[in-house]
């Protein structure tokens, strides 16, 4: 069951409710905690870059609120083009993913693509965790 998107960024109120909901998705806590500690950040910090990132929705298929390309939990934006704009898809790993198809997974499948890209980050920087505070990084300025 994926979780209903927005339209602009949830209340306080709807953010924990939408969390709870996430978490209580089949598998999704288990797979947060095991994200976390492979990563070596706290769940939190887990859950607050996805938060931040789906506008409190926590849903999969979260569009960018002003009109962008982005989706999903991390908004994954596709693949930068030569000349400028961005292409239909995001690779990852060496594997192209059409940002639809992103945006039709559900947030378990989702996690598992999320925490491939957070996997490419570490080891394009030569590194095996993440430090407190640099899951967000990681996203909004991959290197």
């Amino acid at each position: 069951m994926a979780l209903p998107t927005l339209t602009g960024p949830a209340n306080k109120g709807q953010r924990k409710s939408n969390q709870e909901a996430f978490l209580a998705l089949p598998g999704v806590q288990d797979k947060i905690d095991a994200m976390s500690k492979k990563f070596g950040v706290p769940s939190s910090e887990v859950l607050q870059l996805i938060e931040k990132e789906t506008g409190g929705s926590y849903s999969a298929g979260q569009q960018n609120f002003e009109g962008g390309g982005a989706r999903g939990l991390i908004q994954f934006l596709g693949d930068k083009k030569k000349g400028g704009g961005v292409e239909t898809y995001k690779t990852i790993k060496g594997k192209k993913y059409e940002i639809s198809d992103i945006a039709n997974m559900d947030e378990l499948g989702q996690l598992d693509l999320v925490e491939t890209f957070l996997q490419e980050g570490l080891d394009n920087a030569g590194q095996t965790k993440y430090k407190p505070g640099e899951l967000s990084l990681a996203v909004a300025a991959p290197a």
